[in-house]
């Protein structure tokens, strides 16, 4: 499902609900590829962008000098202590708090694992090399919307 318009948007489908950019585009979550996956980006992606061997590296690769994407990753329901430390408690995100690595399928990335609502997820941050603070302020908003509805 692509979005765009408005200030700003709130996408939702299997479950969670995003608060997007109104110029970004969401691919919706995969339907070939498990775990599922979304991407979120201040480019165009598009729905086959998440499927795939790599799902969501289509997308990666059309990084824009000044965009940034987010890859969603979700885990499903998640419980026990082996994943309760895999997947610590979620808290407000910044970009210091992700692991920064290129990362095969997700590219020059930060990311992030956290629990929502029992829900473990994967988020890879991705920046342009002249991505702004407004942009990298952006991407941090969608992944920090993140909710589990429904």
């Amino acid at each position: 499902m692509l979005v765009r318009g408005g200030a700003q948007h709130t996408f939702v489908e299997g479950g969670v609900s995003l608060e997007v950019p109104s110029v970004w585009d969401v691919s919706g979550f995969s339907v070939t590829v498990f775990p599922r996956r979304l991407v979120a980006a201040s480019y165009e992606v598009r729905r086959a962008d998440v499927e795939g061997d790599c799902g969501g590296y289509a997308a990666v690769e059309r990084l824009t000098r000044r965009g940034a994407y987010v890859v969603l990753i979700d885990y499903g329901a998640r419980s026990g202590s082996a994943h309760a430390a895999d997947f610590p408690s979620r808290l407000p995100l910044a970009l210091k708090d992700g692991q920064l690595a290129n990362f095969e399928c997700f590219g020059h990335s930060y990311a992030f694992r956290f629990i929502v609502n029992g829900r473990a997820i994967q988020a890879h941050v991705g920046l342009g090399r002249d991505a702004d603070n407004a942009r990298r302020s952006e991407a941090l908003r969608v992944v920090n919307s993140l909710r589990i509805v429904g």
